[in-house]
C-alpha cells in the first residue's frame, strides 16, 4: 500500500530493529526511505538499544536521518 499511496507510513516502533525483516530493511534502503517513521517503543525496548540496533543495519546516513526524525518532522510540519 506504502508503494502505491505517497501518504501511507510504515512505523516501525515495537520491533528491535534486529528483528525488522530484510525485505522491510531493502525498502528502507530504497524507494520507501521515505515512508517510514520510528519511535523508541519506551519502556519496552530502550531508546539505546534501538538506536545501537538502527547502526547495525547498515543504512545510510542520509536513511537514518530520515527514519528517526525527518519523516515525522514533515508530517507533523515540525521546524
Amino acid at each position: 500500500m506504502a508503494l502505491h499511496k505517497t501518504n501511507v507510513y510504515i512505523d516501525i516502533s515495537g520491533w528491535a530493529p534486529r528483528r525488522i525483516p530484510p525485505e522491510l530493511v531493502s525498502e528502507l534502503r530504497g524507494r520507501l526511505a521515505g515512508q517510514f517513521l520510528w519511535g523508541s517503543d519506551f519502556p519496552f525496548l530502550a531508546p539505546q538499544r534501538c538506536l545501537a540496533e538502527m547502526d547495525g543495519l547498515g543504512l545510510p546516513d542520509e536513511v537514518l536521518g530520515k527514519v528517526l526524525y525527518q519523516n515525522a518532522a514533515r508530517i507533523l510540519r515540525l521546524p
